[in-house]
C-alpha cells in the first residue's frame, strides 16, 4: 500500500474524495427536492399524503 501512496499524492486523493462526496450530496438533495412527494419547502400537510400504515382499532 505504501508504494501506491508514493505514486499517488494522498492530498489529491482526499481532496478529490471531498469534492466527489460534496457533489453527490448536492445532486441527491436536488433530486429529492424536485420529487413531488419529498419536497420540504412547499406548504404540504400530512393529509396530502396518506400513510400506508393502517391504524389499529
Amino acid at each position: 500500500m505504501w508504494r501506491l501512496w508514493k505514486i499517488i499524492d494522498p492530498r489529491t486523493v482526499i481532496l478529490m474524495l471531498v469534492f466527489f462526496l460534496a457533489g453527490m450530496a448536492f445532486l441527491l438533495h436536488f433530486i429529492v427536492y424536485n420529487a413531488d412527494r419529498f419536497t420540504w419547502l412547499n406548504d404540504v400537510t400530512a393529509a396530502d399524503y396518506p400513510s400506508k400504515v393502517q391504524a389499529k382499532d
